[in-house]
């Protein structure tokens, strides 16, 4: 039609299609065109994948990664006994092989037939997905203004996902549908430009501006893609022309599509070049650019000294497709000294092989992440700059620093005190993970807040001496400001405080991170309104409650409260937010840690990079402006900030009268809140339920219920659930309504209503590949198709490592039998990467406990490693996180029993023969980690467990049911209590020295001491009467059944510990060293069978066995601090420590003991040879008799 008329026309050329010439009337008429019909087989949006002779793809549904291309495995609904491969149809209502063109905004572009509407090689066809008459092109499977890569021959150039390095530079490997087969693609600039250039002329001269606004935005002109996705993430092109996403099928594998923006947004990656990172612009993002080499329409550059790389995904290894700037970093000392020889290259080294460094250095960690140093030491040509410099290497936390800036590093112990000078403590580095010394902080001008002796900044004093100068304006600061200093006492004058063993005050802070011992509180320094750290405070008795002191001299305090929040914050968490204006979202003491590219994090906050720990993925939220405030109806608890803060999982933080709940402007915040007494619900407020729940109403209100109720009032499929907004409030909700999948998995999706897949746990064939039917974390006997968040196992059995190339890719083969690289590597085919073949293989070390105990496997084959220093455990129960056969790798290890007492003793150790070598557990032994958390005591308690391991479960608070020493706590589950106790650290009564053995105690068994004698009260054997005990126990052919000792080294006894029925080996004070120190002559010892050094000290232990080695003066097959050293016996070496500590002895006292042992000789040969005199029990003296009473001597004597 032209201007409402028909087209007069003599032939078909003078007709747009898909229109033709009637010659009968001269007109150009559209005739009913050949349409194909929609794709059939595959639900409803997805179609069929064929590969390039245009055969079907089948699969297998019990096969993950059957079809390529993330397509799904369906049951074909024409022919069912096929299984099909289906997959998003990008066609759009397009015919096979064609696309859809659409607007910049991502709309369809409609057309009219016989008009010129659609652009370039775009025809005008009838859609069948939305009735209309649409613009399509054909397709090349590329993106939009990309073209295929063509050989010499003219073929298209074929990839992998898994080795896009195949493609050239610049070419990016892309997944063409209608072949069913990856290609390389590069950008076609010269097209791009010239359809923007058609498209702006063929559209409406009214919608001029709109489409040079477009156009800008997609050349980058007048918008920063960047600023689109959330902190910590990045946009993830399309192409040129068209960012516009409506689902993840969309992105590219990497990338998620946000569906607030409809953009693909992923995560930026790591440089691929060892010791580089990204660099950052103003806004905290990472800045991207794009390749010299490309002639784009817009080029971002990266500053100085950085590189425009492609970035590389840190979990799975692969090249994201995205350019970001790059720059090598400086290597930096962590704990002292400067990077030798240059801070730009120094020399790598190995920590379990430190003599790899000169003379004169130490091996030390860098600031770079898994790579050691050789650092030089503090010496004359350590300057004053850099001394300066080592205050921005602060180890300490937060409002600390190391004493005197020095980095000393301590041992934390409760029984030997504080080992740091003057004032500081014993403090966890978030960095180092090390103790270290710390001491509060100062102000800038040098003035101290909290101590109360008049420091002076080390540094500042060394300054001022070395150039001579008294700064008299900062000493009559310090002296106008001495009334200011806080008082170190106690609120009131009847409270005690408690003292170091240097006599001075022993610190605490408010926020628990520096507790005070058992039986004191913390309480803040007097006269602290114009100090800002406020947060520290001295340990007093514990006679009244912390609010009280609190609240009787809160009047007279100001306190800076969102600095207290948002320190209070910091200090739990080991990771830090990247930006200034964001927390960390705290769970239980703990960053709460997410995954990219999908958000785990609550409302409100996001998943970003940790600042001080990169690839790190941790939730951040903003900083409130404001004070954490109560619900309506409810008042905060008293304290010197105005509230209390507290956490929901943990007991015990409010006072009486007030519980813990959520903020009412901060809902990632609880504080203690009280509410009137006698308040009752009101009927006409608004009670909603959680989860989208539907709220019960009995006649005009809600439905009201108790969960701590034996018999719900709710209705059948209801439950009794705390209404959102008003804390304490129960009602009756209905049964959630979606059902999710457990921890660890995310449900699969309907591709036509987006629902969960429900499934039977009888019929695999129900879920799509790489999927599992797992029972509903919250629905009881409901089964959802599940897929876990872990990556595919690209091996295809269980327990087999691929081999892995230079560049960190597997190593392909060409099929079945095809040779590897490695003789014990096969070549099998890999579900995983789009049935490729790869060389599997054994792995090439397994990662077992060290000292040989039953290593958790998740799967067999996949250890689970763990963090020691860890709040909570990551082990199941029965578990403990120990040290592996891998340097500075921990992974869960089968706790051992405690031993009963008069129960069966721990096995000997066999110090005869080295340790048989560990055999990894069979598949059949192998246990597996449920998809639901074991139960647990709250946090700081420990459960009770029987000498099998199982729990004791009791009814309430009030049950006196448990063991002595146990008292009924709430579990991890709601309306589950068990037998649990306070932790404490398994350690020798008063007195008495603690055997440790590897940094750990060693427990031991009553059993022989109970066998060979009843009566005695006392439990030391090192002195007369051990002796004879000994002897007697050899000598009698009725105890040498394997109980000839009770299982402690010489100058240790086995002694019940601080742990009820936990025993340990304890001796006097001190070690000994010598055999003449614990009361046995040189002939005794030297007869004894214990493997001991040479020099007379305890070797390492591997659990119950004594750590064996060959070579002599190395280190690497010791435990840390030992070295491989001669034993006491020819041809065997043992790990020992190579600096012995002797005790010294007065010649008075040596001479004394040398008397009393040979007259203690001397009455054991009274009987004469093979005969032992009969020793009392009490005193320890030799029995004496007359002949005349009848069984005056003990049975067996005479």
């Amino acid at each position: 039609m032209i201007n409402g008329q028909p087209r007069i026309c003599l032939h078909d050329l003078d007709c747009l299609p898909p229109a033709k010439c009637l010659t009968k009337i001269k007109s150009c008429c559209i005739f009913p065109l050949n349409q194909e019909v929609p794709p059939i087989g595959c639900p409803k949006g997805t179609r069929q994948l064929r590969n390039k002779n245009g055969d079907l793809l089948n699969c297998s549904p019990t096969k993950p990664g059957s079809c390529p291309g993330g397509a799904l495995c369906y049951q074909d609904s024409i022919n069912t006994e096929q299984f099909r491969c289906c997959g998003k149809d990008p066609s759009d209502g397009c015919g096979t092989g064609q696309r859809a063109l659409k607007h910049l905004n991502g709309s369809t572009l409609l057309c009219l037939p016989g008009t010129a509407e659609c652009p370039g090689n775009g025809i005008c066809e009838w859609s069948f997905d939305i009735d209309r008459f649409q613009c399509c092109e054909a397709d090349n499977g590329c993106l939009h203004e990309e073209i295929p890569v063509f050989d010499s021959k003219g073929n298209v150039i074929s990839c992998s996902p898994i080795t896009p390095l195949l493609c050239p530079d610049e070419a990016i490997c892309r997944f063409n549908f209608w072949t069913a087969s990856y290609q390389c693609c590069r950008q076609n600039n010269q097209l791009g430009k010239k359809l923007l250039t058609t498209r702006c002329k063929s559209l409406h001269q009214g919608h001029h501006q709109s489409v040079q606004k477009h156009i800008k935005e997609a050349t980058g002109e007048s918008r920063n893609l960047q600023q689109e996705c959330p902190l910590g993430e990045i946009i993830y092109k399309l192409s040129d022309r068209e960012d516009y996403c409506s689902s993840d099928v969309d992105c590219p594998p990497m990338g998620r599509c946000n569906l607030h923006i409809h953009l693909c947004c992923g995560p930026p990656g790591e440089c691929p070049v060892a010791g580089e990172h990204p660099v950052f612009d103003e806004q905290d993002r990472v800045q991207l650019c794009s390749p010299t080499s490309m002639k784009t329409i817009s080029k971002r550059k990266c500053p100085a000294d950085s590189k425009c790389r492609e970035s590389i995904d840190p979990l799975s290894g692969l090249l994201t497709g995205q350019k970001i700037c790059c720059m090598a970093q400086s290597f930096e000392c962590v704990a002292s000294g400067l990077p030798f020889p240059n801070e730009q290259n120094p020399l790598r080294c190995d920590l379990q092989n430190p003599i790899t460094c000169p003379l004169d250095m130490l091996c030390q960690a860098s600031n770079i992440s898994g790579i050691s140093i050789c650092c030089s030491g503090s010496s004359k040509s350590v300057n004053l700059n850099y001394r300066k410099r080592q205050r921005h290497l602060n180890l300490c936390p937060q409002g600390w620093q190391p004493y005197e800036h020095l980095n000393i590093f301590c041992h934390p112990s409760m029984t030997t005190g504080n080992h740091c000078p003057g004032h500081a403590s014993c403090i966890l580095s978030p960095i180092t993970k090390q103790f270290i010394c710390c001491s509060p902080v100062v102000n800038e001008e040098g003035e101290d807040k909290l101590n109360d002796n008049d420091y002076v900044d080390y540094y500042d004093k060394k300054e001022g001496e070395d150039k001579g100068e008294i700064t008299t304006g900062k000493q009559n600061k310090r002296s106008n400001n001495k009334n200011n200093i806080p008082l170190i006492a106690c609120f009131d004058i009847d409270d005690v405080m408690d003292l170091n063993e240097d006599g001075n005050p022993r610190r605490c802070t408010l926020d628990r991170r520096i507790p005070c011992r058992s039986g004191f509180i913390c309480q803040p320094l007097q006269d602290t309104s114009s100090h800002k750290y406020s947060t520290f405070g001295v340990c007093c008795s514990e006679r009244r409650t912390p609010h009280i002191a609190f609240s009787a001299s809160s009047t007279n305090r100001k306190f800076s409260q969102i600095d207290h929040q948002h320190r209070n914050q910091d200090s739990k968490a080991f990771f830090r937010c990247p930006s200034s204006s964001q927390i960390p979202v705290i769970r239980q003491g703990q960053n709460l840690f997410c995954e990219l590219p999908g958000q785990n994090c609550p409302p409100g906050s996001s998943c970003q990079s940790a600042m001080n720990a990169f690839a790190m993925m941790i939730c951040c939220r903003k900083a409130r402006q404001s004070s954490p405030r109560c619900p309506d109806g409810m008042s905060p608890e008293r304290s010197p900030i105005g509230y209390v803060l507290c956490e929901l999982l943990l007991p015990d933080q409010c006072k009486p009268g007030y519980q813990c709940v959520q903020s009412k402007n901060d809902p990632e915040q609880s504080i203690c809140c009280s509410r009137p007494k006698n308040a009752r619900p009101a009927v006409n407020a608004q009670y909603i339920c959680p989860n989208q729940q539907v709220l019960f109403r009995d006649g005009s209100g809600p439905r009201f219920c108790s969960p701590s109720a034996t018999q719900s009032n709710c209705p059948k499929n209801y439950y009794c659930e705390e209404a959102i907004g008003q804390p304490g409030i129960f009602v009756c909700c209905s049964m959630p309504a979606q059902p999710i999948c457990p921890s660890g998995f995310d449900s699969s999706l309907d591709l036509r209503s987006g629902n969960p897949i429900y499934c039977s746990p009888s019929d695999l064939s129900m879920c799509p590949a790489d999927a599992d039917c797992l029972l509903a974390e919250n629905r009881a006997n409901t089964y959802l198709c599940c897929e876990s968040r872990e990556p595919g196992r690209i091996c295809p059995q269980p327990g087999q490592h691929a081999l892995l190339q230079i560049n960190g890719q597997p190593e392909q083969c060409s099929g079945p039998g095809a040779p590897c690289s490695k003789s014990s590597y096969t070549c099998q085919l890999s579900y995983t990467l789009n049935n490729l073949y790869v060389c599997c293989g054994p792995p090439n070390s397994a990662i077992v406990c060290a000292d040989g105990r039953e290593t958790y496997h998740q799967e067999f084959g996949k250890t689970v490693q763990c963090n020691p220093m860890s709040l909570y455990s990551q082990c199941p129960s029965g578990f403990e996180c120990a040290l592996s056969n891998v340097p500075a790798m921990h992974v869960c290890c089968r706790r051992m029993d405690a031993p009963l007492p008069g129960g069966a003793p721990l096995p000997q150790a066999q110090t005869d023969i080295p340790p048989p070598p560990f055999v990894p557990p069979s598949s059949s032994s192998a246990t597996f980690r449920p998809p639901i958390e074991d139960l647990g005591c709250p946090l700081g308690w420990s459960a009770y467990e029987d000498h099998r391991g199982a729990h004791h479960f009791c009814q309430d608070t009030l049950d006196m049911t448990c063991p002595h020493g146990f008292s009924c706590a709430q579990s991890s589950v709601e309306g589950i209590f068990m037998c649990c106790r306070l932790a404490s650290p398994i350690q020798c009564p008063q007195a008495y020295s603690t055997l440790m053995v590897n940094n750990s105690p060693r427990l031991c068994s009553i059993a022989a001491r109970q066998i060979s004698s009843n009566a005695s009260p006392h439990p030391a054997a090192d002195g007369f009467g051990g002796l004879f005990r000994q002897q007697q126990t050899i000598s009698s052919p009725s105890l040498s059944t394997g109980q000839n000792n009770n299982h402690c080294p010489n100058g240790f006894t086995c002694m019940q510990s601080s742990v009820p029925a936990v025993y340990v080996c304890c001796g006097i004070n001190t070690l000994p060293s010598m055999s003449t120190d614990i009361g046995i002559s040189k002939s005794t010892s030297s007869s004894s069978t214990e493997l001991l050094c040479s020099n007379g000290q305890i070797p390492a232990y591997l659990g119950q066995y004594i750590r064996y080695c060959s070579n002599l003066g190395q280190v690497s097959e010791c435990p840390p601090s030992y070295v491989c050293s001669p034993s006491n016996r020819v041809g065997l070496n043992v790990c020992c420590h190579p600096f012995p500590v002797v005790h010294r002895r007065s010649t008075s006292r040596s001479y004394s003991d040398s008397n009393e042992q040979k007259d203690k000789i001397d009455i054991l040969n009274i009987c004469g040879k093979g005969s032992l005199v009969a020793i009392d029990e009490v005193d320890g003296r030799s029995k004496e008799c007359d002949g005349t009473t009848k069984d005056e001597c003990p049975q067996a004597c005479k």
